[in-house]
């Protein structure tokens, strides 16, 4: 990236709480310091997860570019009644 670019980078990686550290890393830096953050599956779901987060991932970061697709699957018992999210939620 930096030949491409013209400009140094540095990797830092902040394993750990479902990508929480990482995320409040980069909420918190400071306003003159570009940060970018690489968003996984987790991150999605961290807010119904974890009673108290000191971000809002919604309104503390700004998506810039989607850089790949995961599908995912929802599965339940053949007993069970719903055949769709909407009846499941119901």
């Amino acid at each position: 990236m930096s030949d491409r670019l013209g400009r140094s980078f540095v990797i830092d990686n902040k394993p750990g709480a479902g990508t929480n550290i990482a995320t409040e890393t980069v909420v918190r830096a400071p306003q003159t310091a570009t940060r970018s953050f690489l968003s996984r599956r987790p991150t999605r779901f961290n807010a119904t997860l974890y009673d108290k987060l000191n971000f809002n991932f919604i309104r503390d970061i700004a998506p810039v570019a989607s850089i790949g697709r995961i599908p995912n699957v929802m599965a339940v018992n053949p007993s069970f009644p719903a055949k769709s999210v909407p009846e499941f939620i119901a």
